[in-house]
């Protein structure tokens, strides 16, 4: 039977989507809890926002370099140019210029530049130059772009402040469907799999304790070019921005980080599924794939499926 949590922090927007988070813990301070997560989420999105023009991410993107950066932004550095090297590439998070071109951008314009960058991603270690005292992008084509998993480095980072700094055990923190969950008081959360087409259903409920959830889409962030009518999406493959990529894909791991960021591997080379099969489970993710409404491939290690 689903507990009530003892406390939540309803509907409150950041970084681009809306969070809630229930605490099912019986001893705590609730006011402490809610300054800790709001502003943990403004600082963050303060520093690292692609679309804020004063963030430490927007100074790096405009000036080329970054003096003396602070550990935490060594940290996610450090942290996607892992996810680089273990997708094989695949993840690439040098293509905030593409996306801005693309109209995704500041604004918000959907409007696509006419000199739109369309060819392949570059080298992320050819192009990315990073020691603690400086950070310098070495191609003046190339932008950084932590929404990759940017909102799965910062679940994790709430999840360690409210276990570690503020002793809770219970609690479920989701970003926009993206969660990191540890128990309702000993049993699994229920958790559902959106249908990525079909608004307000669902293709199967799993349940899950101590992970982090994930899901990417293209159909979640998706606009029509106001220059060109065609549509676009922010979900691109670094090799080919216009080949096929799949419906969904759900992703089940340690960290939310590792969960966000390989939600988005998965649905760029989905379709390959030998490909899939080889990185996903090298990196410690369990996967599921829908390809269409009638294709669904679920990895072995992903948590049982229930009607």
């Amino acid at each position: 039977m689903k507990l009530a949590p003892n406390h939540t922090i309803e509907k409150f927007q950041g970084i681009g989507t809306y969070w809630w988070v229930e605490i099912f813990d019986e001893d705590f301070d609730p006011m402490r809890i809610d300054t800790f997560v709001k502003d943990t989420m403004a600082t963050f999105e303060a520093n690292y926002s692609r679309f804020k023009e004063d963030s430490l991410l927007s100074q790096l993107n405009t000036n080329r370099v970054l003096e003396k950066p602070s550990g935490e932004m060594l940290e996610l550095l450090f942290t996607g140019v892992c996810f680089y090297t273990e997708s094989k590439g695949v993840f690439n998070f040098a293509m905030g210029k593409t996306l801005s071109d693309r109209g995704y951008d500041a604004k918000y314009s959907f409007t696509s530049k006419q000199q739109e960058n369309t060819s392949p991603a570059p080298d992320l270690k050819q192009v990315l130059s990073i020691d603690t005292q400086k950070i310098e992008l070495l191609d003046p084509d190339v932008h950084i772009d932590f929404g990759g998993f940017g909102k799965g480095f910062l679940i994790d980072k709430l999840a360690k402040g409210l276990h570690k700094e503020l002793g809770l055990k219970y609690f479920l923190i989701n970003g926009g469907g993206d969660m990191y969950v540890t128990s309702e008081r000993g049993e699994p959360f229920e958790l559902y799999l959106e249908h990525p087409t079909h608004e307000g259903e669902y293709l199967h409920k799993i349940y899950l304790e101590d992970k982090a959830f994930c899901s990417s889409s293209p159909y979640k962030r998706r606009w029509k070019d106001r220059a060109t009518g065609e549509i676009k999406t922010h979900i691109l493959n670094p090799d080919d921005i216009d080949a096929q990529i799949s419906t969904a894909a759900f992703t089940v791991a340690k960290t939310a980080a590792e969960a966000d960021a390989y939600a988005t591997v998965a649905t760029i080379i989905g379709h390959d599924q030998e490909r899939t099969a080889e990185i996903l489970p090298d990196a410690g993710i369990a996967y599921v794939l829908v390809q269409d409404e009638h294709t669904i491939i679920r990895s072995p290690d992903f948590p049982k499926f229930y009607e």
